[in-house]
């Protein structure tokens, strides 16, 4: 049975980048490993101010004539923006840029008909030494069909 959970990933990964306003966001597929410090960033699969290590979760229910096969998921983001001042960076038009394109692409372009994605976020904003920071912990919602 194909689980879709890395094939969404993948497609965040893919599509992140190419939004309007990304061209100054690093975009991860997982934990930083690299030592970079960008200002701006994203990381796919991992949110680095959380203490779990979990990427996200799926769960895959068998339909009642026992071959459809329904998933349900998420993929963990964290949309983090840095300023070496007081300047409250602005992680929310990051974010802003991904609702427009889902909203035009509600299935990912890569899911089957009838699927459906949605997103929820928690806001994480601070101010320390290295200045003001702010984070939006976003988790990539679907319901779909496995083909």
């Amino acid at each position: 049975m194909a689980v879709l959970w890395p094939i969404v990933r993948d497609r965040l990964v893919e599509i992140l980048p190419t939004l309007p306003g990304f061209t100054s966001v690093t975009v991860y597929d997982g934990p930083v490993t690299s030592g970079d410090t960008p200002g701006t960033y994203v990381t796919v699969g991992w949110q680095p101010v959380t203490e779990e290590v979990s990427a996200g979760s799926f769960t895959q229910l068998e339909g009642p004539d026992g071959f459809s096969v329904t998933e349900d998921g998420a993929v963990l983001m964290e949309f983090a923006a840095v300023t070496g001042d007081s300047t409250v960076p602005d992680a929310f038009a990051m974010y802003g840029a991904l609702a427009t394109w889902l909203q035009a692409n509600p299935r990912l372009g890569i899911l089957v008909p009838g699927s459906l994605a949605s997103l929820q976020v928690e806001v994480a904003e601070a101010q320390n030494t290295s200045g003001a920071v702010q984070r939006l912990l976003v988790a990539l919602l679907y319901t779909a069909n496995v083909p």
